[in-house]
């Protein structure tokens, strides 16, 4: 295991046993003099350069952990399509993309020419197609006058 997993899986430890992932301290303020600068790095707390390579770290553990947990967006995306019966072209309609990037989103991950579907994308996507195929709200009540 490399130095950066293993500093991601102890950060991720304090934050489970703690409740903070303590990189919440006030970085250090720019000095105008070197030697104050020296002090404050000479001293045990922690640089502002080095709390931004931690936070940078625990960035990167943030979003590995959403991308987990959101699963696979391409094959949610191919979900979709097989049990709406939705087309390439359908969803290029509805999405005002083109459909080649929307075919190869739909090609098995194998494929060399598949493209990784971005959250941002997926988000988009739910939003054009949702209302249309009334996916995730109840079924509209008519109104008896």
């Amino acid at each position: 295991m490399g130095y950066r997993r293993l500093l991601l899986k102890y950060m991720q430890h304090v934050q489970q046993r703690s409740g903070s992932n303590w990189l919440i301290q006030t970085p250090l303020r720019d000095v105008g003099d070197p030697q104050d600068f020296a002090d404050k790095a000479a001293q045990d707390e922690l640089s502002a350069r080095d709390l931004g390579e931690l936070r940078s770290l625990w960035t990167t553990l943030e979003r590995e952990s959403a991308e987990k947990a959101e699963g696979d967006l391409n094959a949610r995306t191919r979900s979709l399509c097989a049990e709406h019966d939705l087309s390439s072209a359908d969803l290029a309609l509805h999405l005002g993309w083109s459909q080649h990037v929307i075919e190869e989103w739909l090609l098995p991950p194998e494929d060399p020419r598949h493209r990784r579907m971005l959250r941002r994308d997926f988000e988009h996507l739910m939003n054009c197609v949702s209302p249309v195929l009334s996916i995730g709200s109840a079924p509209a009540r008519r109104r008896e006058g």
